[in-house]
């Protein structure tokens, strides 16, 4: 049985900061109201010029920075995005491999919203067991910032711009114990982009924190690992009361869920990596240490994913 696991991680966002204060000048809201509905005090936004593709590539050179993974050793490339840089083609896996100076291997782009970092890993995952490829770059990139009505203050305060990335190995370093994806395309309209986002922000909330709390127990189940040995959980980054609802459906204490969406917002499939890299960048995880990750997202889609933390990424 070959063993895949995270080798390296790196992650980015932009250096432009958008406050809720800077939202009380142009809407009808204030600090206070984002706040105690969404946890969100900021998020960063990217320039015009900009493109997901210019986010990943960041994400991907602080990864190759702090690594001992070579850019030559990347046999693959699996992007998740929703706001391409061509709204067509060609994919913007294939624009990040030329902009990172890679040639002649697989590049391609999946679509599943807040899901997508998940599902990429479940897909990487699947191609390294196989034994067909065995160092896999597996990139979230998000420009929300393209696809929000920003005078429609029920969504234009939640999000924000970033990427993420991480290696997927065949190493014996933070091996994947469980992955389980799910998707409930009966209810798909209620987050959409249309050309810009529209939420049904209740639906959405039911959804995340069933759908979370079932799959984090059937995949604990399946692990043979009871949900109280998890050490962290780190979800996507849409609303401190989603997690919390999670937390209170799980019976699991609320401080073991890893938050920072109050500086970031939700950054859409990049928030889980950018969480993740923090978390090991502050050196919040002990040698051996259990890690779940799970999201939730527009299609509507869902992921969960254990993993053993027994090396610095």
């Amino acid at each position: 049985m070959i063993d895949v696991g995270i080798l390296a991680i790196g992650s980015y966002v932009p250096t432009k900061k958008l406050t809720n204060f800077d939202f009380e000048k142009t809407l009808e809201t204030s600090n206070e109201w984002i706040v105690e509905r969404t946890g969100i005090r900021e998020r960063y936004i990217a320039e015009k010029n900009e493109k997901a593709s210019d986010l990943a590539l960041k994400a991907v050179q602080n990864l190759l920075s702090k690594s001992l993974v070579q850019k030559e050793e990347i046999d693959m490339i699996i992007l998740s995005t929703a706001t391409p840089d061509y709204k067509g083609y060609p994919s913007t896996a294939c624009i990040l491999q030329t902009k990172i100076g890679l040639k002649n291997i697989p590049c391609f782009d999946i679509t599943a919203a807040c899901s997508g970092l998940i599902y990429a890993i479940s897909m990487a995952n699947a191609y390294i067991k196989s034994g067909l490829y065995k160092n896999i770059l597996v990139v979230s990139t998000e420009k929300n910032s393209e696809i929000l009505d920003w005078q429609d203050r029920n969504t234009a305060v939640l999000f924000g711009d970033g990427a993420s990335a991480l290696v997927l190995s065949n190493t014996s370093k933070n091996i994947i114990k469980k992955i389980e994806i799910s998707s409930d395309g009966e209810n798909h309209k209620v987050l959409v982009v249309d050309p810009f986002i529209k939420m049904e922000g209740k639906e959405v909330f039911k959804y995340a924190v069933k759908e979370g709390t079932r799959l984090i127990e059937k995949v604990c189940l399946e692990a043979n690992l009871a949900k109280e040995e998890i050490d962290i959980f780190i979800p996507h980054q849409a609303n401190t009361r989603i997690i919390d609802g999670i937390a209170k459906k799980l019976k699991v204490d609320k401080n073991l869920f890893y938050s920072n969406v109050e500086k970031y917002g939700n950054t859409s499939s990049a928030s889980i990596g950018i969480a993740l890299d923090e978390v090991n960048k502050e050196q919040k995880l002990d040698l051996g240490s259990k890690v779940a990750l799970f999201s939730f997202g527009a299609g509507l889609s869902s992921g969960v994913l254990l993993f053993e933390y027994n090396e610095k990424i």
